[in-house]
């Protein structure tokens, strides 16, 4: 299994998951805040097309508004 970090701090975050058996290799984005262009971008710069993703697991998403009185 490997793991590879494309992100960390107030722009996003991303961590690839990469495990291998046999011939069958599984890859799964965790908990990606980049755009998708970003994302897409940092996946192809570790060697992952976003269309090789097996799975997106989004760990936590917040939704920050302000209103005006």
């Amino acid at each position: 299994m490997r793991f590879a970090s494309f992100g960390s701090g107030s722009e996003g975050n991303g961590l690839l998951v990469k495990a291998a058996s046999g011939t069958t290799t599984t890859r799964v984005l965790l908990d990606c805040g980049f755009s998708g262009k970003e994302a897409q971008r940092r996946l192809e710069r570790l060697g992952c097309g976003a269309d090789e993703l097996d799975a997106i697991v989004i760990c936590m998403s917040i939704r920050i508004t302000s209103v005006a009185r």
